[in-house]
């Protein structure tokens, strides 16, 4: 059997497309496709992702950054609705009265709800105090602050030492010291498949003094050191995981300022990687488990000890590197729309053994200009969410030899940010969360997986017409994949078959702004019917995107409903 896929003219002047899909063939392709990357920037983990409302809540870095009271406030306040905070806080000094905690507006000092907490002093310990507090009203903005206080007749010493003062709204699945809800379920809606943590930034440190130690992230928070961000901020320390795969980042030696360890210091660090790869994949019985040059000596550890572990080095072969066998390559580009358009190939002639993930990826530069040095824009925009479903589309044609992709950076907080360009917007109001135009390329995208990519006819691209056809072998279910970047005609591109399309409003530079609220992605859900030859039919505008699914039933149920989406 054959899927036939036929162009059908809709703008004078523009040639049809006929694309032929082979029912047998091609390559079995990556099973974890697309994954997200958490990387510490744009305060995307405390004040993004990490529920936590109170900024630098142990009052640390004070040897890195001055301290002052006037520095401790929420990042740009705290959302305040009718739900339930939980939180606590440690206390040492002798107090035998109550304490208040109340959420209130910084503007005008007016309760949202408090709640009295009794003191538990224990002489010249460390207290911990649990409270729960429910607000009477939704506040009419994010412009709140979180305050305790106390009568100062029930203090029988000279103060009242106050440490780990920490405030939660309803978290991601209900979990303690967990995630942000509304991106953490954005994230859950792309349907990632693997997990890459940390970033590499936040792995080598601002210095040799600050790399990652994954075993200071671990156990209570009272016992956690905290580090100073690689992006010039404080950072508390957090991890959470979602149901996926992890592709673990371990550290090898070298810090952002250049620095790095010599071969003959490295045997901790090997160890240190081999205790870490032990907390993941160790059992009970094992030490970590139980709590739940440098780069050959780790792949020679970490292969000797778990040989069914894929060891993937930082550079790859675009890096004119050669990589040991065995070792996938990691490949991160940051690109101009034209650029990932022009590049469409660039996987084709990847030899079998030159596995590669693209641990990092966005069309972050408008065409004809990198702006590194300078102001980046601070919105994705349309054709730069074009621009990365061709560069998709080009991976997945390739699943045979790239292991996976994860955009980055994949969030944003809006009152506070050092690189732009993101699939998520957020900051302290959850009103305000936005997600960008990639964001719904990314879903459209990502949300139907191919297991199997099937040859076409033709097999390469049609001028500005970019696309891979497959099939999930599980499901049935085939799909067709498509871009179009006809950025000189502007006219449409048209076809036959079942589809899924993305097009923007606001032509090339139309962004979602969450100032404005708006959303620039057009999207329309259309059944298609299958006529003559069981052949489908739609056109393709200038810079949109498509997918055609096809459920996989009998002949007669298919020719009934094929699903096609417009967007």
């Amino acid at each position: 059997m054959k899927l036939l896929f036929l162009g059908l003219v809709a703008w004078t002047g523009v040639s049809a497309v006929d694309i032929t899909v082979a029912s047998t063939g091609g390559n079995v392709t990556s099973p974890i496709p697309y994954g997200i990357m958490q990387e510490d920037i744009n305060n995307a983990g405390d004040g993004g992702i990490y529920a936590e409302l109170i900024r630098n809540r142990a009052f640390q870095g004070g040897d890195l950054f001055p301290v002052s009271l006037e520095g401790y406030s929420p990042i740009k306040g705290i959302d305040v609705q009718k739900q339930e905070y939980k939180g606590s806080f440690y206390v040492r000094s002798e107090y035998d009265r109550v304490f208040t905690v109340c959420l209130q507006s910084a503007l005008t000092n007016k309760s949202f709800g408090s709640v009295e907490v009794k003191s538990a002093f224990k002489g010249s310990e460390w207290v911990q105090h649990h409270y729960t507090l429910v607000p009477t009203r939704d506040a009419p903005n994010s412009n709140n602050s979180f305050v305790i206080t106390f009568n100062s007749a029930g203090v029988s010493g000279a103060s009242l030492d106050f440490n780990l003062i920490s405030l939660f709204p309803p978290t991601y699945k209900g979990r303690e010291n967990g995630l942000r809800t509304d991106p953490a379920e954005a994230f859950e809606a792309l349907n990632p498949k693997f997990f890459r943590f940390p970033g590499g930034n936040a792995l080598e440190g601002p210095n040799l003094s600050y790399p990652w130690k994954w075993n200071e992230t671990i156990g209570p928070l009272k016992d956690r050191s905290g580090r100073p961000s690689a992006w010039g901020y404080r950072r508390a320390m957090a991890r959470d995981s979602l149901n996926i795969y992890t592709v673990l980042a371990v550290y090898t030696g070298l810090g952002l300022d250049g620095g790095y360890i010599n071969e003959t210091d490295s045997p901790p660090w090997v160890e240190d990687a081999l205790n870490e790869i032990e907390f993941v994949r160790g059992d009970a019985t094992t030490p970590y488990g139980a709590l739940h040059y440098r780069f050959p000596l780790l792949k020679d550890a970490i292969s000797s000890k778990y040989p069914d572990i894929q060891i993937i080095a930082s550079p790859s072969v675009f890096d004119n590197m050669t990589i040991p066998a065995s070792v996938a390559g990691d490949y991160y580009p940051y690109r101009e729309p034209d650029v990932f358009y022009n590049e469409f190939h660039k996987f084709d002639n990847l030899t079998d053994d030159s596995l590669t993930l693209v641990s990092e990826f966005s069309s972050m530069h408008p065409n004809g200009e990198v702006k590194w040095a300078d102001q980046l824009h601070p919105y994705l925009w349309w054709i730069g969410g074009v621009a990365d479903a061709i560069f998709v589309i080009l991976m997945e044609r390739n699943g045979d030899r790239i292991l996976g992709s994860t955009y980055a950076p994949i969030l944003q907080n809006m009152n506070r940010w050092q690189w732009s360009i993101c699939l998520v917007e957020s900051e302290a109001d959850t009103r305000r969360t936005t997600l960008s135009t990639g964001y719904h390329v990314f879903k459209v995208i990502s949300t139907t997986l191919i297991t199997r990519t099937l040859p076409t006819t033709p097999g390469m691209n049609t001028s500005s017409l970019f696309f891979r056809a497959g099939i999930d072998e599980e499901t049935g279910k085939s799909a067709f994949k498509a871009a179009n970047y006809n950025t000189k005609s502007h006219e449409d591109t048209p076809f036959r078959r079942r589809l899924t399309l993305l097009r923007g409003s606001e032509g090339s530079y139309g962004y979602n702004d969450p100032a404005m609220g708006n959303n620039v992605i057009v999207e329309d859900v259309p059944t298609l019917k299958a006529g003559a030859d069981w052949v489908f039919e739609w056109s393709m505008p200038e810079l949109s995107v498509a997918m055609l699914v096809v459920d996989g039933d009998s002949e007669d149920e298919k020719k009934k409903k094929p699903r096609g989406k417009l967007c």
